[in-house]
């Protein structure tokens, strides 16, 4: 109940519950009903603090094992202070844990908060994305330190490029001028070597992301036993009597950093040796022209549709071979169902069919029965 986003009030979610308490308790009880293990909720405050308490209490007798308090009204964003005043009598009045979330980027913050607001414990966001070694009583390592150790540990554990870029991102400064402000407390020293976050935005790849700071070595060496473990556990898993080994266009994420393989020559008329593409059946002039376009889009559409096709055709002969109604020439043959209105359409039809029309005097038309006189 702590998100103020409009999508989220908009559709009766989160902090638009601060203002149905009886639908939050109800929420909370039927939680607690289904589940064997501890429900904690999150709220924000509420512009009379006694507002605050009496929610805080009813979501506790709801069987609320921990709860919450985002130290911000739903209107104020995080451009605006926290209001750490307000927590003390949430705190006093409830039995259960109180958790204290807002502008917690130290651990001097912490300790602050403890003994302003007596909370036993602390949500922290934003303070752990930007530098993760927050937690420290030491104090807060350099950035650089932190996003290296990150770094190997994502390569260490094949984490995906893309959440590593933007977590990364998280922890760097956006400039020059930022990186060497005092008050961001990077811990750049005066004409270090600085990253910044248009300098990560440029890679493309694991690989460009990792020379930053010089760690493309241990990427790479960590990327080399991945990749000899997939395919290690590729060709265990392969079948006997495989008939598609790989389907065209196939993605492998262990490739991501390597040059694309080089077409195939094939000789003309004359036996000069020419680059051909074999699935878009085009000639190519030469190495740099087929590099672009293995990588353009023309080539890749080319191979989605061989990818279709061959799909399209084993769903075919797995159909054929489960359905036993097919005909001689190994089509299946479609169930002829009637329609429900079919018998009294025929029949009004045969009706309309043998009547004939018979004009009266007064150019009236009737439509008379065969049998009649």
């Amino acid at each position: 109940m702590g998100c103020p986003k409009h999508f989220s009030v908009q559709g009766g979610m989160g902090a638009a519950l601060l203002r149905k308490p009886e639908v939050a308790c109800d929420i909370m009880k039927t939680l607690r009903r289904n589940l064997n293990i501890p429900v904690s909720c999150k709220i924000r405050l509420l512009p009379e603090i006694q507002d605050t308490v009496d929610l805080a209490k009813r979501l506790e007798d709801a069987g609320a094992y921990a709860v919450g308090v985002h130290m911000r009204q739903i209107h104020e964003r995080p451009h605006d202070k926290a209001s750490w005043d307000r927590l003390a009598p949430v705190v006093s009045a409830l039995s259960v844990p109180v958790l204290a979330n807002g502008d917690v980027f130290t651990h001097d913050d912490i300790d602050k908060l403890r003994k302003i607001s007596g909370a036993s414990s602390f949500l922290v966001a934003r303070g752990a994305l930007a530098n993760p070694s927050i937690f420290r009583k030491e104090g807060r390592l350099p950035i650089d330190e932190v996003v290296r150790e990150y770094l190997k540990a994502a390569a260490e554990t094949d984490n995906v490029f893309q959440n590593t870029k933007y977590n990364v991102m998280r922890m760097i400064p956006s400039s020059l001028e930022d990186a060497y402000a005092s008050c961001n407390n990077y811990g750049y020293a005066k004409d270090a070597h600085v990253v910044t976050v248009p300098d990560l935005a440029a890679t493309r790849n694991g690989l460009q992301m990792y020379s930053l700071w010089d760690l493309q070595n241990y990427y790479n060496q960590y990327q080399d036993q991945f990749r000899a473990k997939a395919a290690a556990l590729e060709e265990d898993a392969k079948p006997e009597d495989q008939t598609l080994t790989t389907l065209p266009g196939a993605h492998d994420r262990y490739a991501e950093d390597t040059e694309a393989e080089a077409p195939k020559a094939r000789n003309n008329r004359t036996g000069k040796p020419e680059l051909f593409c074999e699935s878009c059946k085009i000639q190519l002039s030469s190495d740099k022209d087929a590099k672009l376009h293995y990588k353009g889009r023309k080539h890749k559409n080319v191979l989605r549709r061989q990818t279709s096709a061959t799909i399209s055709k084993f769903i075919a002969k797995a159909q054929l071979e489960q359905n036993p109604a097919t005909g001689e020439s190994g089509k299946i043959v479609p169930e002829i169902r009637q329609h429900e209105g079919e018998d009294k359409r025929d029949a009004k039809r045969a009706k309309l069919e043998n009547t004939t029309a018979v004009a009266d005097n007064g150019g009236n038309v009737e439509a008379a029965s065969p049998t009649e006189p």
